[in-house]
């Protein structure tokens, strides 16, 4: 994954030798991108590797899988925006909502701002799902 997207990397170096002035390209969001692309990446397949790891089934792993990531991804942006988690009691899950707001990071990201909780999101997100696919398929060895 990390390669593939690694050598679009080249066209930034294109894009600046021939376009004639620097000043059209900032290196600030260039470089957020491309961190961006790599750390959501990192915890997109992750949470692939988790779904594959929960069940033996393929299909059933690439469906759970894709509705986690929608969840994720489409949830959270619906979620955020609504106001009914704005009373009383729900503030505190709308603050959670809003720090796992993929749209937000990416809109960070893309403007060069790179916030370090936004990495420590992408990062304990990957470390967390790899250690559960990792505990699921040592209880399935252990069950079997």
């Amino acid at each position: 994954y990390a390669a593939l997207w690694g050598s679009t990397v080249g066209f930034f170096y294109i894009l600046r030798k021939f376009s004639g002035d620097a000043r059209f390209l900032d290196s600030g969001p260039l470089l957020g991108g491309v961190l961006f692309i790599a750390v959501s990446g990192l915890f997109f397949v992750a949470i692939g590797v988790l779904a594959s790891s929960v069940t033996r089934n393929q299909s059933v792993a690439g469906i759970l899988s894709c509705v986690a990531l929608a969840t994720l991804i489409i949830g959270g942006n619906a979620l955020s925006d609504s106001v009914w988690l704005e009373q009383g009691l729900l503030r505190p899950a709308k603050s959670a909502i809003e720090y796992g707001h993929v749209f937000a990071h990416r809109d960070d990201f893309t403007r060069g701002v790179i916030d370090t909780r936004h990495l420590l999101f992408y990062i304990s997100g990957t470390v967390l799902s790899l250690i559960f696919s990792i505990l699921s398929v040592e209880a399935k060895l252990l069950h079997a």
